[in-house]
């Protein structure tokens, strides 16, 4: 009996030999489907990253990263959290590089409002890899975006001037500054984005600066975020924020928060109850006058973390054409009393009871004042022989405004 059982055991290893089969069960090779499920995964990412990089290719602080390292680790942030990813897979690299690849993103993508200049400490592999985004972000993310289509949407098309200008009037009259934080050292994502302006109401120049850009975004109109720093009037200097903003082939130079006179007196100026057009598609001759723009965008890192210094290269504003006061052709080039006179006489005919001007030059501005000072001047009788008016003037801005009450 026994040698016939091992015939038999015999006769079945032989078959399995032979058929290449065997007689235990075979283990699935799991590592193979894993290693394949990486694969479709990573060629998901690659697909995600590629359009990224088409979307982006103009952006302003995109191009002025300088290594593809940077640029890709660039292309995983903004894709990751465009989605609003927990995990987001991001290539190891030193912390310089991760810093400069955040703050072009946050600069580049004022819709992503949680990101911020208050980050002033370095960035490192954590902060990208693992977003800390705010409370109930998809939902306000949702309803910012609603509510600047809508605004989007009301805008004049009829010129890109136009558009913008309806940006510039619509943020300054639906935000507050927020003179508490313009004080205070402790700076917050929450007064410094487009959350601020759009849902809060209250902000500061970032978030100004930020929905300025946002709006023109959404509108198909490049518009570049800069910061620096500013001197008012009053000889203090800030930090600061501000736009380019491309017209027709030409850049020009926007400052909505400058245009808020909460904010412009706060700035040692003379208030004015109005919005003030004094930076509204300026040449850099009129907007650098008091201003400074950042040199690298670590600069804030100063000498404690050191860096290696790469100059941001801004556009240049060389034209003057739709700077406000030559649209409303109240811009002179020198004081010329006859065209001054018949220019006032003409808009206060037409009720206007603000009438702001600007020159092109010192000199031009103070023979403005010296007139406008004196008691035998022609704007008395322009102004229906009128016992006493107020005027206002900005040595930084060149300009001048007649108030008549």
């Amino acid at each position: 009996m026994k040698k016939k059982s091992y015939l038999i055991i015999l006769i079945i290893l032989a078959c399995t030999q032979l058929t290449g089969c065997s007689y235990f069960p075979q283990k699935e090779d799991f590592s193979k489907v894993i290693s394949g499920e990486a694969s479709q995964e990573a060629k998901v990412l690659e697909n995600e990253l590629q359009q990224m990089r088409e979307e982006v290719a103009d952006y302003f602080y995109y191009q002025q990263l300088d290594t593809d390292e940077e640029r890709r680790v660039y292309l995983q942030l903004a894709n990751g959290l465009r989605t609003f990813k927990q995990q987001i897979t991001i290539d190891r690299v030193d912390d310089e590089t991760y810093t400069r690849a955040f703050f072009s993103v946050a600069n580049d993508f004022p819709e992503y409002y949680w990101m911020t200049d208050a980050m002033r400490d370095g960035i490192d592999y954590q902060d990208l890899s693992e977003p800390d985004y705010p409370l109930q972000v998809e939902e306000e993310s949702e309803k910012i975006a609603t509510l600047a289509q809508s605004i989007v949407s009301q805008a004049p098309k009829d010129h890109v001037y136009d558009t913008v200008k309806f940006f510039y009037e619509y943020i300054i009259q639906h935000t507050d500054y927020n003179l508490a934080a313009l004080s205070d050292s402790q700076i917050s994502w929450d007064n410094q984005s487009i959350k601020s302006v759009l849902l809060d109401n209250s902000s500061v120049c970032a978030g100004y600066s930020r929905t300025f850009q946002y709006l023109c975004k959404l509108a198909g109109i490049e518009a570049v975020y800069v910061s620096g720093n500013v001197t008012g009037t009053n000889g203090e200097t800030i930090e600061h924020a501000w736009n380019l903003v491309k017209i027709d082939q030409q850049y020009y130079g926007v400052d909505s928060t400058w245009g808020d006179p909460v904010f412009e007196e706060a700035m040692g100026s003379q208030a004015q109850s109005t919005i003030s057009y004094d930076y509204l598609c300026v040449p850099d001759s009129i907007l650098y006058r008091n201003r400074v723009a950042d040199v690298d965008l670590l600069s804030y890192w100063g000498t404690e973390y050191p860096y290696t210094e790469r100059p941001l290269v801004y556009p240049s504003c060389t034209d003057n054409a739709l700077n406000y006061y030559v649209q409303q052709g109240t811009y002179f080039e020198n004081f010329d009393e006859e065209l001054v006179v018949q220019t006032v006489s003409n808009l206060y005919q037409a009720g206007q009871r603000r009438i702001a001007c600007q020159f092109s030059n010192q000199a031009a501005l103070n023979q403005m004042v010296e007139y406008a000072a004196s008691g035998t001047n022609r704007l008395f009788e322009v102004l229906g022989w009128i016992e006493t008016y107020q005027y206002l003037y900005n040595e930084q801005t060149l300009t001048f405004e007649l108030v008549v009450d």
